[in-house]
């Protein structure tokens, strides 16, 4: 019985810790270690309570830094495999929890539509992040706008694919909230917008000619016309859809995106408000709380009041805020908005 007694379990490393998950330790030719634990998916450090990569799933769970560990509350909740938190319940799986006043059994979704927050929240703006070039800045500039973000749900699209933003966005629309604000950052041009690269590398994008002639587009491109055609038909009256794309407002050459645009989606909602930069603006990651253009240039804005044509404003000027409310215009295009 010697090999199974207290003595021999003794000699023997417990690398079983925190939730049951292995530690790895001494991992370095040099005997020492990270002490990290494997949760699967990723690797979490105890010494500091949080993760040491983002969360694959943070696209979900999008009002959270990337980098908590259960929501920041890890009575309530655990993390079994790196991804996704779950209920540290009274049930084998820790995916269910009993309230202890109703002893009826609850989950997240449940406990978010009782206090109105997250996907059921009544307002809803959402900024939109063209990631085309996936770098580390940008995602750092994405960080930046989610910390202390009570205002605009933060979603990173990459190189142009809408499908999944429309997916969170549709979930508060169907949860009975009110789409207020939609803006899309990406980069832009006199008259064009960009969706992406194409599988050679080179830029794709839309522009007036695109709009008119979709059987000629690529399919992303076509995607992502589609894509903001639906959002447009989630949005709420007098909604604000805001292409944050450098120029793209410029009516060059008789050229008008903003109204091409405009009557492109007015049939899936026609007291929509669009707005393009006039010039060079601001990523949003850095610009919350100051206006996000040159104010002497201002912003184009089309809806059914211009009769589906861009107004060009000079001196005007669009502002996100973190907190206090969502979004506030310079008093030329509070008036030119339909409400």
């Amino acid at each position: 019985m010697a090999g199974i007694s207290s003595k021999a379990a003794t000699t023997l490393t417990n690398k079983l810790k925190y939730n049951g998950k292995e530690e790895q330790r001494q991992e370095f030719s040099d005997g020492s270690g990270l002490e990290w634990l494997d949760y699967g998916a990723r690797m979490y450090d105890v010494q500091v309570g949080r993760w040491m990569v983002k969360d694959p799933l943070s696209q979900t769970f999008y009002c959270l830094s990337p980098f908590n560990y259960c929501a920041n509350n890890p009575i309530l909740l655990m993390d079994p495999d790196g991804m996704q938190a779950k209920w540290n319940g009274e049930y084998g799986d820790g995916s269910k929890y009993i309230d202890d006043e109703t002893k009826k059994e609850v989950s997240w979704d449940d406990v978010q539509k009782e206090n109105k927050v997250g996907a059921y929240a009544e307002h809803q703006n959402f900024d939109i992040i063209n990631d085309i070039e996936s770098s580390d800045a940008l995602h750092d500039h994405i960080d930046q706008a989610r910390k202390g973000n009570q205002n605009w749900t933060i979603i990173n699209a990459k190189n142009g694919d809408l499908s999944s933003a429309n997916e969170v966005i549709e979930k508060s629309y169907r949860n009975g909230a009110k789409i207020d604000n939609i803006v899309l950052d990406t980069h832009g041009a006199a008259n064009w917008i960009a969706t992406g690269y194409d599988r050679n590398g080179k830029w794709m994008g839309v522009n007036p000619y695109a709009i008119t002639n979709l059987d000629n587009q690529l399919p992303e491109v076509r995607a992502f016309l589609s894509n903001i055609y639906v959002m447009a038909s989630f949005m709420s009256k007098g909604g604000n859809f805001i292409f944050n794309a450098c120029n793209s407002g410029r009516l060059d050459k008789g050229f008008d995106l903003g109204g091409t645009l405009y009557n492109y989606l007015k049939s899936a909602n026609s007291e929509i408000n669009l707005f393009l930069p006039r010039y060079t603006n601001l990523f949003t990651g850095n610009a919350f709380g100051k206006p996000l253009n040159d104010p002497k240039y201002g912003w184009s804005i089309a809806n059914k009041l211009t009769n589906g044509k861009s107004v060009q404003y000079v001196n005007s000027t669009i502002t996100m805020n973190k907190t206090g409310d969502p979004i506030t215009f310079s008093a030329n295009l509070e008036k030119a908005r339909v409400k």
